[in-house]
């Protein structure tokens, strides 16, 4: 469950890309439109599931993507909405929820860093073996 608080700084989070957007691609998204989209999430009104771990806002989906021979678990969004939050807890949630609904591993992106090259190092002590910005890290068995 999201409190108030915690959807507070979830909007703010999408004022601040707005307002400042970091990468080019930034200046096409709207703050409303995505916050909208995560309220109808965490009313399961949307195809997205999502988690809060450790201070970390999670919002995923589960899918066969047209270059996968199983269905994988790809990670949308992921916002430090508590001071101090690292995102290593997150990553082995997606790990864990993974291994548990059968997926061939998590995808996930750097689509908000502001530090590509730090998240991806990040990822990589998860498991992956490239280091694009889509990852496809399996599960640990």
């Amino acid at each position: 469950m999201v409190s108030s608080s915690q959807l507070q700084r979830i909007a703010e989070a999408f004022g601040q890309l707005a307002d400042r957007p970091h990468k080019t691609w930034l200046r096409n998204a709207d703050a409303a439109t995505a916050l909208a989209y995560v309220e109808e999430t965490l009313r399961g009104a949307t195809p997205s599931s999502y988690a809060i771990v450790d201070g970390v806002f999670v919002m995923y989906s589960i899918g066969r993507p047209w270059w996968a021979a199983r269905d994988v678990l790809a990670e949308e969004l992921m916002l430090r909405i508590e001071p101090g939050a690292g995102v290593t807890a997150a990553l082995s949630f997606l790990e864990r929820t993974a291994e548990l609904l059968n997926c061939a591993g998590v995808v996930l992106g750097t689509t908000i860093s502001t530090n590509d090259a730090a998240l991806v190092r990040l990822y990589r002590q998860h498991g992956s073996a490239n280091g694009g910005c889509a990852l496809l890290v399996p599960p640990k068995r």
